[in-house]
């Protein structure tokens, strides 16, 4: 079974995503696998190349009859991998200026051997550690990478 679903493409989006799932067929609404991805088309280029998308889809089809493969199009609206780590990055960056900020205001009641403050001084470094990592430009929170297209793995025979 093979479905092909076109959420109501809107003409005044201005770009246009095309995904080619699998999945097993008992399995109703759940991929496995995105096989086929494309994004950011403008509309001129997805009519232009929808004929090819379905034929990609109904080889995908007949090359695994025993699974469910979707041909989903629709409006673009996620951002793309780049733009969601500098958002992410910014947001982070922001709290953890903020975080700083609150700890350096705190007054410390401070125990007998002055363990408090050391923690209290330690965590401060921590952040401020990680703050220089985000201004760096590293990577270490999750974000969800663009899809790698693997179709060829599935027509193979």
């Amino acid at each position: 079974m093979m479905n092909v679903q076109y959420s109501e493409l809107p003409l005044d989006a201005k770009r246009y995503v095309v995904k080619i799932t699998i999945s097993m067929l008992k399995h109703h609404g759940i991929p496995e696998e995105t096989v086929y991805y494309r994004r950011q088309m403008s509309l001129d280029l997805f009519i232009r190349w929808q004929w090819y998308f379905e034929y990609l889809a109904a080889l995908v089809k007949v090359h695994n009859p025993h699974r469910r493969v979707e041909l989903i199009a629709g409006n673009d609206e996620w951002l793309t991998e780049k733009e969601e780590i500098e958002k992410k990055a910014k947001s982070l960056l922001s709290r953890k200026l903020a975080q700083i900020k609150k700890l350096k205001g705190q007054v410390v009641q401070d125990d007998l051997f002055g363990f408090t403050q050391e923690a209290h001084d330690k965590k401060i470094e921590r952040i401020q550690g990680e703050v220089e990592s985000i201004q760096r430009g590293e990577v270490n929170f999750f974000y969800m990478p663009e899809y790698k297209n693997t179709i060829k793995q599935w027509i193979a025979k």
